[in-house]
């Protein structure tokens, strides 16, 4: 078994499934994650980032050792769910940001 396909057993239990949202990505508000596996979007993030700098480092090992390319298509579902998840962080973190303000001009305000 390559390097790169472990990490994906490994991880594939830690990241958890997204929730699906039948109100589409403008409802910010609903759930990101399921409710067995509480996380913030702080620590999610750690965790896709750590994901993927162990996959990386395992690719470049497989590839010293002369392992063959062996991403397996059902382990490479894991990247797909990574992405929505990403997404939908992303989406949390902007409505985070407060929205600018608009100052009308008036005579006494130039």
């Amino acid at each position: 078994m390559c390097v790169y396909s472990a990490i994906f057993d490994l991880y594939t239990p830690q990241i958890p499934v997204p929730t699906p949202t039948p109100y589409g990505p403008t409802q910010p508000w609903l759930p990101v994650l399921p409710a067995d596996k509480p996380m913030t979007p702080e620590e999610l993030t750690k965790l896709l980032e750590a994901f993927r700098k162990a996959a990386e480092e395992a690719k470049e090992i497989d590839k010293r050792d002369g392992n063959p390319d062996c991403e397996d298509p059902d382990k490479a579902k894991l990247l797909d769910r990574i992405a929505v998840l990403e997404h939908r962080i992303e989406i949390l973190e902007a409505s985070k940001k407060p929205a600018k303000k608009s100052r009308k001009k008036t005579k006494g305000n130039k």
